[in-house]
């Protein structure tokens, strides 16, 4: 940093960066120079070919944005940091704008991404429980984990929902309250909201245990979570099953069809993002 924008700074700071900086320049990175670059690359990590399919697929999408992160390569031309942003933009086969800081002490290697990761709540503004449930929701839709701008929708369109159920029971409970129960909760609030009062009565049932004032499908509905895998899709397609009334009399959730269900609660949070 120059001396002109470090004497603007507030003094501790500007004492700080008095110290000799890295050289950290903006650039546009074409496939060709990113692969160049790899060409350097000979002490990074292993790499995760579903993240640089991620990123590849957020730069075509146009969601790619400059931060601070970017690229970093040492006095003795070797890459640092950044190699899956470098495949990512090959895979793309798009230019793609970033930092990127020259002469970098390869003893900081090790201290790169040490620092606590941001999650989708840190990065959208929005409260965990919400954010969790809104997840749950864009991957029964999508087969990866969604993007800031790709969860937006889900926020505009489930975030009242979610919070009516969260006011009705704000108790968290080991599988009685997973994401995908509160997801197939939401769900069926929205997807057939004459019934929204007898979904918020059963969730609240459900998570403290009150199973006997619950309809026997939620008895049911229990032994399944406790007994199986609550983060499947699985889990999800019982639970939207057991918020629907006609339901309710059930001793035990038969699932005929798996795939033609979960294809149904597909199109109804589609519906629901379209309404």
């Amino acid at each position: 940093m120059n001396t002109a924008v470090s004497a603007q700074l507030p003094l501790p700071l500007s004492i700080e960066l008095a110290q000799p900086v890295l050289d950290t320049f903006e650039i546009d990175v074409t496939p060709a120079f990113a692969q160049v670059l790899l060409k350097l690359n000979r002490r990074n990590r292993v790499i995760r070919h579903a993240w640089v399919a991620e990123l590849a697929a957020r730069m075509r999408r146009g969601e790619w944005k400059v931060t601070h992160q970017g690229l970093a390569v040492s006095d003795q031309q070797v890459l640092l940091d950044g190699q899956h942003r470098l495949l990512a933009v090959v895979a793309a086969n798009m230019t793609v704008r970033m930092r990127i800081t020259y002469d970098a002490d390869p003893d900081t290697f090790d201290a790169l991404d040490m620092g606590a990761k941001r999650n989708l709540s840190d990065l959208t503004g929005s409260p965990k429980h919400v954010v969790e449930v809104a997840t749950r929701l864009a991957r029964m839709v999508m087969p990866y984990h969604p993007t800031p701008a790709q969860l937006g929708p889900y926020l505009d369109a489930f975030t009242g929902a979610i919070e009516k159920l969260h006011a009705a029971c704000p108790t968290y409970r080991r599988y009685s309250s997973a994401a995908n129960v509160r997801a197939a909760a939401v769900l069926a609030m929205l997807a057939q909201p004459q019934h929204e009062q007898y979904v918020l009565d059963n969730y609240r049932n459900l998570v403290l245990m009150q199973l006997s004032a619950a309809p026997p499908v939620f008895s049911a509905l229990m032994r399944h979570l406790s007994e199986g895998d609550t983060t499947s899709d699985d889990a999800f397609v019982r639970s939207y099953y057991a918020f629907a009334p006609k339901h309710g009399k059930f001793s035990r959730i038969q699932i005929k069809n798996f795939d033609a269900d979960r294809a149904k609660l597909r199109a109804a949070i589609s519906a629901v993002l379209s309404a």
